[in-house]
């Protein structure tokens, strides 16, 4: 290269570091302006809004103050996505207030998303005051924003606090007939006693009345309710009803069926071949479960050779709840006499409802064919007698695809009613085997409950254990464990989002909270209390303790520190569960009961393999066990009363209420009414 061009590049890189060094400076004290620009802005709008900074920032909510709609769209979608329950204020205030229609419709969409992570305190606090403006608003907008506080209400049990909600939407009747009726249909499902009492059995008796502007639909479940609740019902005018008006008969004679008062069996029998079959099968029915031995005595052989196949189906199966011993003769003859495949496996399930199992064989056999009777399955599930558990073993081993849906519910009845068998056993463990799936979770479990000294290691290895993503689906991303959570999609209108929607652990803990199975409450009490691990383990599915947590002399753990809960709890509303399950065995425990049926639940096996306990006679032993699990379960039910989600503190102070001889909180009791309960237990947990 000559001397020149060597000069002239010589000369030009000079130029560059110069060019460099001169405007780097002020291009980072630039950067760092818009930094500090930012955080004043996020700043600025948490303090307007009262909601932290980190989560706002996490999510760009400096596009709050946008102008642009398209901006503030973006940021209703992220919110939605990342489900920051910190940031419900955000989605309220959105839903109250933003300009653009869609932007406000998918912001109202978004107040259940959020608000099912978020806990009851802040529902009531952030989304109650926005309600009035909102029911205020024109019906697309005020029947979105009522469908998100029946959302809320269901899960997170706050019926005392928006049951006022409901009740205003119902006082539109004369102006928003739509809104009425969404307020009415809400408000019969509160379960506060003093709404249920008082402003729903107020707005029965208003959509009954004789200037009613509320139409048929209201009215058929408006009678419904009178006869579920019975006390506050006249059977003798809802008979005459029913005689009167064909458009509401069907839901009078069901109505009649659940007051169970005997002195309208004349109206009822009234209905006779000339009334449609549509009202002649609640009627037959209404007047099986009032005992009614002249249909059973005299009339059911008639029907079963001249009726069609509809009706004669749906009074034997209504026999199943017949209230003496009568039909019991009767469903056993017609096990002899009926041949019809339908008719006959509907005497055999009728029988198995009232704990008969003479046709057990003859449903096994339904099950296993190809393909299997679904109606049996579902049918024999249903049934918590112990003389269903046969057909429960058949659908656990059952690999058919029609089946596939009830074989879960099956594996949690076997550990549920304890059915130990070693065929039963081996499936269980054989289940072990495959990768994780809730399947195999619901085995652990069961395993668990029969007694498996290593069950509990099974059901955590399944809840940690990566899940293969599907070969077939091109969109799955990397193996995860199982998500607890199962989830819905929703469209906000101008995306689409997730909401909790359940989960399968609340499923198998509702189960176990029924069975009381003794067996679970250590491991119910170390998930829900890590820091009193007896076995100086970590909570599952969280960190290893810290070195500088360990004493340098042995490595042994210092003083107990608090320990995360295992990330398939972090859940509340899983996390509930988990606390009415181990209340639940809490309670059987101290109180000595055999289970929820007053000692017909089955009794537990002993552990596998395991022997007899020390020179202890077995009552005493048994008795100091029970004690020992009582004592562990009360004390983790304890630390949950410092749950930082008041669901969980409510549902473990109702649970201590039951087991300290306290009434328990009423359901969908307000925060308010805890105050005295916890006062009660306080004193209790500290004279123990």
């Amino acid at each position: 290269m000559r001397p020149a061009r060597l000069a002239l590049l010589a000369l030009t890189l000079a130029a560059a570091q110069l060019a460099t060094a001169t405007t780097a400076p002020p291009a980072r004290a630039q950067s760092a302006r818009e930094v500090k620009k930012r955080q004043k802005a996020l700043q600025k709008i948490a303090d307007e809004l009262g909601v932290p900074v980190e989560p706002l920032g996490a999510v760009g909510g400096e596009r709050w103050i946008s102008r642009k709609a398209e901006e503030r769209r973006e940021l209703l979608l992220d919110v939605g996505r990342d489900k920051p329950a910190a940031l419900l204020p955000l989605v309220v205030a959105a839903a109250r207030d933003e300009k653009d229609e869609a932007n406000r419709r998918a912001a109202i969409r978004l107040i259940s998303v959020i608000g099912l992570q978020a806990d009851r305190a802040a529902v009531v606090e952030h989304v109650l005051p926005a309600m009035p403006k909102l029911l205020g608003e024109k019906d697309p907008v005020a029947l979105a924003a009522i469908d998100q506080l029946a959302r809320l209400r269901w899960w997170l049990e706050c019926d005392a606090d928006l049951a006022p909600s409901f009740e205003a939407a119902f006082g539109q009747s004369k102006r928003r007939l739509p809104l009425a009726q969404r307020g009415f249909r809400n408000l019969l499902d509160v379960r506060w006693p003093a709404t249920r009492d008082g402003a729903a059995h107020d707005a029965i008796l208003a959509v009954l009345g004789p200037k009613s502007k509320f139409g048929p639909n209201e009215r058929k479940r408006a009678i419904r309710e009178l006869g579920r609740r019975a006390e506050n019902a006249d059977p003798k005018k809802i008979a005459k009803l029913m005689l009167a008006d064909g458009t509401v008969a069907v839901e009078c004679a069901q109505a009649l069926a659940d007051i169970g008062d005997p002195v309208i069996l004349p109206a009822l029998r009234k209905i006779d071949a000339t009334a449609s079959m549509k009202l002649r099968i609640p009627a037959y029915e209404a007047r099986i479960r009032l005992g009614d031995e002249q249909l059973v005595k005299r009339e059911l052989n008639g029907i079963l050779v001249n009726e069609n196949e509809q009706l004669q189906r749906a009074v034997v199966w209504a026999l199943r709840l017949f209230p003496t011993t009568t039909a019991d003769d009767a469903l056993a003859q017609l096990s002899k006499k009926v041949t019809e495949p339908r008719l006959l496996r509907t005497v055999a399930m009728a029988r198995l409802h009232r704990g008969d199992a003479g046709d057990v064989v003859y449903l096994k056999e339904r099950l296993e064919e190809d393909p299997p009777d679904g109606w049996v399955a579902q049918q024999g599930l249903a049934i918590d007698d112990r003389a269903a558990d046969p057909l429960a073993a058949v659908i656990a081993r059952s690999e058919a695809d029609g089946l596939r849906g009830q074989r879960g519910a099956a594996i949690s009845r076997i550990g549920n009613h304890r059915i130990d068998d070693p065929d039963i056993e081996k499936l269980l463990r054989e289940l072990q085997k495959e990768d994780p799936s809730w399947l195999r979770v619901r085995a652990a479990f069961a395993l668990l409950q029969l007694g498996a000294e290593d069950g509990e290691a099974l059901i955590e290895k399944a809840l940690e254990e990566d899940v293969p993503p599907d070969p077939d689906d091109p969109d799955a991303g990397e193996p995860e464990p199982l998500d607890p959570v199962r989830w819905r999609t929703e469209d906000l209108g101008i995306g689409r989002v997730k909401r909790f929607y359940g989960s399968t652990l609340i499923d198998i803990f509702d189960g176990i909270g029924r069975a009381r199975t003794s067996e679970v409450a250590p491991l119910l009490a170390r998930w829900l209390d890590p820091a009193k691990s007896e076995d100086g383990r970590a909570s599952p599915g969280g960190p290893e303790p810290r070195d500088e947590d360990r004493s340098p002399e042995e490595g042994s753990a210092k003083a107990p520190q608090p320990l995360p809960l295992p990330r398939w709890l972090e859940h509340a509303i899983i996390r509930r569960a988990a606390v009415r399950a181990l209340g639940s065995i809490a309670y059987d425990l101290t109180l000595g009961g055999a289970g929820p049926s007053g000692g017909d639940a089955p009794a537990g096996p002993a552990p596998f393999g395991a022997e007899p306990g020390g020179d202890a006679k077995p009552d005493e032993a048994e008795t100091a066990r029970r004690k020992k699990l009582a004592d562990r379960a009360i004390a983790a039910l304890a630390r949950r009363l410092d749950d930082e989600n008041d669901l969980v503190r409510s549902a473990a102070l109702s649970a201590l209420a039951e087991i300290a001889g306290e009434p328990a909180l009423p359901p969908g009791a307000p925060a308010s009414a805890e105050a005295p309960v916890l006062a009660k237990v306080a004193a209790w947990l500290e004279t123990r």
